[in-house]
């Protein structure tokens, strides 16, 4: 074990205590048939460095542990960890499986050594003198011709260090448990069929696959759905494409809608490549494509970003828009028109650069979806600070860099198209992060297609944002409606300034939610002293000279501790407790009562036939917060939930989590607000409107007990995690 002088040492000495493997690992256990341990890929952690652990199974020859899917018979190991407060720690990532059948009975296991892998996250704040612990609570069942449960504590401690320290001795052992990681297919098409009484899963990728000697696995990632004892029948079409025959577990194939599953591949004994695939029946809601293609996709797009001006989402930038449309008045057709290709520009600009970046993340298997960048506290409170700013030039308080800045408020001159481009960036920045109707089918089917049409749908997607805007500089009669330029002008566009100062309101609510009332603390001094630096330079002596210079001074400083502050580590912190109201004394969640989303939770409701309305949402979606003003806090609609027991959860998206993620792509949608209405009897959810009116809720609420009485065991919910993690963040 370290000892507490060793903690204290330079970055190399930990290095050369990395064959103290006490520190680093559990002792190795015996359980009867199998040996198990905890162990760390490094000798010594850094804050905020994320690293892998691993729970290391390791059976006796012939004897053989389960897969999170164990098929006809089995358990999954599951792991409960204990780690100090503000540590995170993801779900187990689990290696592809094998076949394995005894006496008729076929499972998905591992005959082998498997080494379970989690991530485990530091926090920024943690002091390099410090020692952490963690604690590890395993179960595990443990085959041959009979079974032997088992169970264990594991704990091991590594030192704290200004930098990550590898531990050389396990370097093989982790990397040959990241090769047997399935990988995300990324734009791999997968089609899911029914024939009869059969599935048929249909894959495509854009590379070649194997070769004519490979040995190919599907092992459906949903217990209970596809028979493990009938073994996949591959067809293969080329090396590219193949067909997989499937029979159902004991549901009538018609109401599978999606099958998630691990494609294993084995080119060569001792070698496999391992994909995550989903299979979505053209009919599912989830990831299905629009109707007509690309050409389809291109028109939903083009409807959703014109859409988008009508909803809440863009409040936040009206002022910007109407104080571009008053100054329009004031100058030529001619330069009208480019104004509002300019502003077009920074509309489809950014639309591409977010669909680029979100395109990227999707493809290295990141749990992203559409408005991700307000996930992250600092980009909250950068758009905070660049709001206020906003707010005290339409003000008439702040003047700096009018001219190359513009953001709407400088519409004529050279540099004001600089301006109209950057207001159209920033009208997307703001507006992107909730869909409109067409918007978010058409956002899903972007991330499944190449780069290029990903590209073009997304920059639709602007077009249609800006289009508007373009109609009104290129079509005279329509300008012809704005009014006459006046003085009026300067008093109106003063006027803009308070919805800017009250989006920044919200915007520090938002971070509040995210970090707690420290982070919020943080972004309001960095807003000050932006405030303080503009109030400098406005006061500034007109001539050069000391005073000049201290002034300079002082306001670039203060613009640099703003910007500083946004590294903060408050920021990089969760607040304690859950933002979501519970009610631990009702058993259904009722009496308008939210529950945080929990799946396990949900399919445990459903079986027992009550009806459950999930709302996945986001503190920083506008349109989410008005659909739960308007709607869900309707006394109709309180009343509906209340009479007919329904269930009430929610998903909380604020911050990044992937488990609601997989529960957005699953029913097609790439971000909130998301609402579903499970009716409880095991039948798929009704899909609400993204607009929500009392009437839509209190009619789905109807609808859904109405038809409670038709019972079917078919499972409507994702892939369950049989972790037992403490997070909702599976890594898989």
């Amino acid at each position: 074990m370290v000892n507490r002088f060793a903690q204290t040492i330079t970055v190399v000495l930990f290095a050369s205590l990395a064959h103290l493997g006490s520190a680093f690992a559990s002792e190795p256990q015996q359980f009867g048939h199998i040996t198990v341990s905890l162990v760390s890929e490094l000798s010594a952690a850094a804050p905020g460095s994320p690293f892998l652990i691993g729970l290391h199974l390791q059976p006796e020859k012939g004897w053989g542990t389960y897969w999170r899917n164990p098929g006809q018979a089995g358990l999954a190991t599951r792991v409960r960890w204990q780690l100090p407060d503000g540590w995170h720690v993801g779900h187990l990532r689990w290696p592809y499986p094998e076949r394995i059948t005894v006496q008729g009975v076929t499972s998905y296991g591992y005959h082998r050594d498997v080494l379970l892998l989690a991530r485990v996250t530091p926090p920024e704040t943690t002091a390099p003198t410090d020692r952490l612990q963690i604690n590890a609570d395993a179960s595990w069942l443990v085959c041959e011709r009979i079974c032997v449960p088992g169970n264990g504590h594991f704990s091991l401690t590594l030192p704290i260090a200004r930098k990550p320290v590898k531990d050389d001795s396990r370097s093989d052992l982790f990397q040959a448990a990241r090769r047997q990681l399935p990988r995300d297919a990324g734009s791999w098409k997968s089609r899911l069929e029914r024939h009869g009484n059969e599935l048929s899963v249909h894959i495509s990728a854009p590379r070649p696959l194997f070769t004519g000697d490979a040995r190919i696995s599907f092992f459906p990632i949903e217990s209970g759905v596809v028979s493990a004892e009938k073994p996949p029948l591959v067809k293969r079409l080329d090396a590219k494409t193949l067909t997989i025959r499937l029979a159902p577990e004991k549901h009538e194939p018609a109401a599978i809608k999606q099958l998630p599953g691990v494609l294993v591949v084995r080119d060569s004994p001792g070698s496999a490549q391992a994909y995550r695939i989903s299979a979505t029946d053209g009919t599912a809601p989830a990831r299905a494509g629009p109707a007509g293609g690309v050409a389809g996709g291109l028109v939903l797009a083009l409807l959703g970003g014109i859409l988008l001006n009508l909803m809440p989402c863009v409040f936040p930038v009206l002022s910007c828009k109407a104080v571009m449309l008053m100054e329009s008045t004031a100058i030529s057709r001619r330069a009208h028109q480019f104004h509002g290709l300019a502003y077009t520009g920074g509309v489809v600009a950014f639309f591409a650069v977010l669909g680029s970046v979100l395109f990227v993340f999707k493809a290295e298997g990141a749990a992203v979806g559409w408005g991700f960048q307000l996930q992250t506290p600092w980009f909250v409170g950068a758009l905070a600070y660049l709001l206020t700013l906003m707010g005290l030039s339409f003000s008439g308080l702040v003047t700096i860099g009018g001219s190359i800045m513009g953001l709407g408020n400088r519409f004529a001159g050279r540099g004001g198209y600089a301006g109209s481009f950057a207001t159209g960036a920033l009208a997307a920045v703001v507006a992107s992060p909730c869909t409109a109707p067409f918007m978010g089918t058409a956002v899903a089917y972007a991330l499944t297609r190449p780069a290029y049409e990903s590209l073009l749908l997304f920059g639709t997607l602007g077009l249609g944002m800006s289009l508007p805007f373009l109609l009104v500089a290129f079509m005279p009669p329509l300008g012809r409606l704005l009014p006459r330029p006046g003085r009026w002008m300067n008093v109106f566009k003063e006027l803009m300034a308070f919805p800017l100062y009250l989006t920044a309101i919200w915007l520090l609510w938002v971070v509040g939610r995210q970090t707690g009332a420290t982070g919020m603390a943080v972004v309001a001094t960095g807003m000050l002293m932006l405030i303080f630096a503009s109030w400098v330079y406005g006061v500034r002596p007109s001539k050069a000279g000391p005073l000049r210079l201290v002034a300079a001074g002082s306001a670039v400083a203060s613009v640099g501790v703003a910007l500083a502050l946004l590294s903060a580590p408050m920021l990089s912190t969760r607040p304690e407790g859950s933002p979501i109201q519970t009610d631990q004394a009702s058993a259904t969640g009722s009496q308008d009562r939210w529950i945080p989303y929990d799946e396990a939770r949900l399919r445990k409701l459903d079986e027992e036939r009550h009806p459950v309305f999930v709302n996945m949402t986001a503190d920083w979606c506008i349109s989410c917060i008005a659909n739960e003003q308007v709607a869900l806090s309707a006394p109709s609609v309180r009343r509906a939930f209340n009479e007919h027991d329904v269930v009430l959860m929610k998903g909380d998206w604020t911050r990044r989590d992937a488990e609601i993620t997989r529960v957005l792509e699953r029913f097609g949608r790439s971000g909130v607000p998301l609402y579903l209405l499970y009716p409880g009897n095991g039948r798929p959810p009704d899909i609400l409107p993204q607009w929500l009116t009392p009437g839509i809720v209190r009619n789905a609420v109807l609808r859904a007990t109405a038809e409670k009485g038709r019972p079917t065991d078919r499972p409507t919910f994702g892939a369950s995690d049989t972790s037992g993690g403490v997070s909702a963040n599976n890594d898989q």
